[in-house]
């Protein structure tokens, strides 16, 4: 049988069966995300007493860090961190839908406008910065987590509510478990033991070296905020504006004034008028 024969006979066939009448129905799109006209941060929040700022450390660092580049984006809260694509918030949208976290959030921001979100040029951070940014995210970004997640009164009365509220009973008992066992895990890669005195006094040295870089100055950078100054920002502010039944580690922040005055300053700066 030549190839127009069998064209024929396949035609004939599937007439037969009625295979032109398949599909019979095409359903349409149940959801189609909507256009962005600009980038969009996903982030846990809001923040403590609504405050426009994430009540997490890491989403707030990445949200300051944006504010103080002037970057134009949107903030969406959704406190829902498997929908982001490394299970971690937060990650940011772009207009090209697709979905960045950590670094690549600041490579993309940069790569829109080098002159203007590259005034520090390719690196990240350089120099004195990258050891002050480490001190914090070991020492204090611990400290943090111990605090919040280890500390029974204010994982109870508080961690657990703002980072479960929006499952329902059982569900919110189970997620809170997971993810503050996620966290002891994690603490325990950097502490064999978990103590709290050892942890404490470690931040507490850690933020006297601080206190001491900045000084009477008005941000850690020089002239203007820069990465490091977001990184201290996220974890000051929400060690002090948590309002947790222990406060131990905030009583520690608040021995710096020069802290104190810097965390009080960027939230004016960035976040007061929103």
């Amino acid at each position: 049988m030549n190839s127009t024969a069998f064209s024929r006979k396949a035609a004939e066939l599937s007439k037969q069966l009625r295979l032109d009448q398949f599909p019979v129905y095409v359903h349409p799109s149940v959801f189609t995300p909507a256009e962005l006209s600009k980038p969009t941060l996903v982030t846990y929040g809001p923040g403590w007493k609504n405050q426009p700022t994430s009540f997490d450390p890491e989403c707030l660092k990445w949200q300051t860090y944006l504010n103080i580049l002037a970057y134009d984006y949107d903030i969406v809260y959704s406190n829902e961190p498997s929908q982001s694509p490394d299970e971690q918030l937060p990650y940011l949208v772009t207009v090209e839908k697709k979905c960045l976290t950590g670094e690549k959030i600041l490579k993309y921001a940069k790569g829109q406008d080098p002159e203007k979100y590259a005034p520090e040029g390719d690196e990240l951070i350089s120099g004195d910065d990258k050891a002050f940014v480490s001190l914090v995210e070991t020492n204090i970004k611990v400290a943090t987590l111990f605090y919040f997640w280890c500390e029974a009164s204010n994982y109870s009365e508080q961690t657990f509510e703002k980072y479960t509220k929006s499952y329902i009973w059982p569900l919110d008992k189970l997620i809170g478990y997971k993810m503050r066992s996620t966290v002891i895990d994690f603490l325990l890669t950097k502490k064999p033991i978990l103590l709290k005195e050892e942890i404490y006094n470690e931040a507490s040295q850690a933020l006297q070296a601080l206190s001491n870089r900045l000084g009477d100055a008005e941000y850690f950078s020089g002239e203007k905020a820069g990465y490091l100054d977001a990184v201290v920002f996220a974890y000051l502010h929400t060690i002090l504006a948590a309002p947790l039944p222990n406060s131990e580690l905030r009583q520690i922040v608040q021995q710096h004034e020069n802290l104190v005055k810097f965390a009080k300053s960027l939230w004016e700066q960035y976040y007061s008028s929103n």
